[in-house]
């Protein structure tokens, strides 16, 4: 609708900061004169701090024709290197290098072609699998409330419209406990918790129960969100990475690939089943 407005001057920037996009979804927002901001720290699990700014070839023929320098504050930040070096307005910046920008990115584009090394079929069927599996398996913890919609699975993985931003991967959800949400300070430490092994806070118990204790579960930190206008609280989150992918292609076998998509969903029950075990023994949370 915007592009239909006549005399409407305004450039459009595409948070793609997760990187949940197909290439030709960049494509595409390129070639409609959008600029993409990208990291590779989240979807593709390379380090912290590794942005890109991705601009259109209209965008950056109009910066390489303007002669102006800029604000003085970002030379403290930014080498020339980090900018377009026939861009006029870069001149002002050191010549310095910016190495570990250089290394953290280095590392995120390994995991890239990992995840693109990955058949396409292969893969898109990896993500709606597992997609699913998380999907359904916080919706049948009666202590868990996803706070995403109730949206209709998809088996379109052959399909050529089917792409990465077109299946939920993100799963955020509240805690429960005694049909009543559970308080920021307690998600936070649960959070804490979860990646703690807690073996020897069930001394006597049974094997299994000292097994799931000591697994050390990794998701997303948690994240205050009101449960209603009066009630504060926190959200945690599951969220399918990259590696996800990758990792279970690394033999480049067929069969074992599935076989390892279905143990990293064994992983989603044991951290939902850790969630359960604390919940069970409310003294962790004081």
């Amino acid at each position: 609708k915007l592009n239909s407005l006549e005399n409407l001057s305004i450039q459009i920037i595409v948070d793609g900061s997760q990187l949940r996009l197909d290439p030709k979804d960049i494509q595409n927002y390129l070639n409609k004169g959008y600029i993409v901001t990208i990291t590779g720290s989240k979807f593709f699990t390379g380090p912290p701090y590794c942005g890109a700014l991705i601009l259109p070839k209209s965008v950056n023929k109009l910066i390489h024709s303007v002669k102006n320098t800029l604000p003085k504050g970002l030379t403290q930040y930014y080498n020339r290197s980090d900018w377009p070096t026939s861009w006029f307005c870069s001149n002002e910046l050191s010549d310095g290098y910016n190495y570990g920008s250089y290394m953290r990115w280095n590392a995120a584009v390994v995991e890239m072609d990992r995840y693109y090394k990955t058949p396409i079929l292969y893969r898109n069927m990896g993500i709606e699998m597992f997609c699913n599996f998380v999907n359904d398996s916080i919706k049948e913890a009666t202590f868990l409330q996803p706070i995403y919609g109730d949206e209709t699975k998809t088996k379109s993985y052959s399909s050529k419209e089917f792409g990465i931003r077109n299946i939920r991967t993100i799963f955020p959800f509240f805690i429960f406990k005694d049909n009543e949400v559970i308080s920021v300070d307690k998600v936070k430490k649960l959070y804490t918790l979860l990646n703690s092994d807690l073996s020897d806070q069930f001394e006597g118990s049974s094997l299994e129960i000292i097994r799931l204790a000591a697994q050390k579960c990794h998701i997303g930190q948690a994240v205050n969100v009101k449960y209603t206008t009066e009630i504060e609280s926190a959200i945690l989150r599951i969220s399918l990475g990259a590696r996800v992918i990758s990792e279970s292609w690394v033999n480049r076998d067929i069969s074992l690939f599935f076989r390892n998509i279905e143990l990293q969903m064994s992983q989603i029950t044991i951290t939902i089943k850790k969630i359960e075990l604390i919940l069970n023994n409310l003294e962790l949370l004081d």
